[in-house]
């Protein structure tokens, strides 16, 4: 009896394996097309938000330039574009900026600061050497930590 139990679980443990390894292969497909997701999902944020701040860089490298030299109507849309409520008053424009403008707005005087304490030919720092100190500013990296988040 124990032979005919034995030769039939032998005669079927292939089956049995391969049904195991199909359930199995497809939690695992399955697995790998979730996280696939997820990363795809990512690379577009980032794709996003690298954009973003590429076209405020832009902005805020040549709106000094096009407001000096632009007619009426590009000053328009440059103070349009700094923000909302726009508000004369004595003779001063005042702006609630933008997020990501506040956050230029806060790091210009950091960075002048900091750029005024280093003279590279002089004092003979890399540029590695001023990105380091530059990172440890909590003004230009608030609130950095290990989960680093884009800027809203």
């Amino acid at each position: 009896m124990w032979d005919t139990l034995l030769g039939i679980t032998l005669l079927f443990a292939p089956f049995l394996l391969l049904s195991k390894f199909t359930e199995k292969k497809q939690g695992i497909k399955e697995e790998k097309d979730r996280l696939k997701g997820l990363i795809d999902g990512s690379d577009k944020n980032v794709d996003d938000w690298l954009e973003r701040v590429e076209v405020l860089l832009e902005f805020a490298e040549t709106a000094k330039r096009r407001f000096t030299e632009g007619n009426l109507q590009i000053k328009k849309e440059i103070l349009a574009s700094l923000g909302s409520n726009l508000v004369l008053e004595d003779g001063v424009l005042r702006i609630e900026t933008q997020k990501p403008l506040r956050i230029i707005q806060k790091a210009v005087p950091e960075i002048n600061r900091l750029y005024k304490r280093f003279e590279p030919i002089r004092n003979g720092l890399t540029k590695v050497q001023i990105g380091k100190i530059f990172s440890q500013s909590p003004v230009l990296l608030p609130g950095s930590d290990s989960n680093r988040r884009p800027i809203d």
